[in-house]
């Protein structure tokens, strides 16, 4: 397989709407906010308990100069080697992601802000809290997942383990069913 290198990835060329997908049949859009109160919410280093998703606790550093948080050698090693990074912001009251991947596995961390991700392997779904850029969710391949209830300022920062493509993706929750 050839990866490209982070840095010479080709642009996308995506439209931008704040719209979600006409046939979007995504999880937060089936479940009321009081089916989410009876869902668990994991604490900052509780495994997910969700087959192919990991809550992975950042080593921090921090002096009189602040904080650092560091992903990628001792106790938090890269679960993959990204080669494609993004970042979404300015979500507003809008969900983000609702869609599975065939083969990409993703590493998102909120770098600023807070926000709620809705995770789920076909049997078991939960909802976790990213509340601190010293925590990230590894999500792997075939797992439906959903960012929403995003703070005005959240900031996720997504790390890819493949290339953008859209055949990767399966963008309804009936479709990632039947795959399954």
């Amino acid at each position: 397989m050839n990866v490209v290198p982070l840095f010479m990835s080709p642009p996308i060329q995506t439209p931008v709407t704040n719209e979600p997908p006409a046939d979007l049949q995504s999880p937060c859009s089936r479940v009321n906010a009081a089916d989410f109160a009876s869902l668990s919410v994991e604490g900052e280093t509780q495994p997910a308990g969700v087959s192919g998703v990991k809550l992975i606790k950042l080593v921090q550093r921090g002096d009189q100069r602040g904080d650092l948080a560091i992903l990628g050698q001792g106790e938090a090693p890269l679960p993959f080697v990204p080669v494609r990074l993004f970042l979404t912001y300015r979500s507003n009251e809008l969900s983000r992601g609702a869609h599975a991947h065939r083969a990409c596995e993703q590493l998102l961390i909120c770098v600023t802000g807070k926000v709620k991700m809705l995770v789920d392997d076909g049997t078991h779904r939960k909802v976790i809290a990213l509340t601190s850029p010293s925590e990230a969710v590894y999500i792997g391949p075939m797992v439906w997942a959903e960012e929403f209830d995003h703070s005005a300022d959240a900031v996720i920062l997504v790390l890819a383990s493949l290339p953008y493509d859209e055949a990767d993706y399966i963008r309804t929750h009936a479709e990632w069913q039947q795959a399954l």
